[in-house]
């Protein structure tokens, strides 16, 4: 099980910066996100400040949340950003 990134939660709020994402072998953690705007087992689109953003896979599923951060696990093909 992977745990949501608390370190890398730390060094973004000590350098203020409005949104951090790390990448991983079969997930992706995004910190600060504004909103789930699609939500299926092959696409999630997140809104983050003044774009969004789209995950693009199989299998995709959010294993852990709060108000500001997601977890998100699957076979993950793209990611984009609009």
């Amino acid at each position: 099980m992977i745990f949501l990134n608390i370190k890398n939660a730390i060094i973004n709020f000590l350098y203020d910066n409005n949104y951090f994402i790390s990448f991983f072998k079969d997930s992706i953690y995004i910190y600060n996100y504004e909103r789930i705007i699609n939500l299926s087992e092959n696409k999630i689109t997140l809104k983050i400040e003044n774009f969004t953003i789209d995950i693009i896979g199989n299998n995709l599923k959010i294993t852990q949340m709060n108000n500001i951060e997601l977890l998100i696990e699957g076979n993950i093909k793209n990611i984009g950003k609009k």
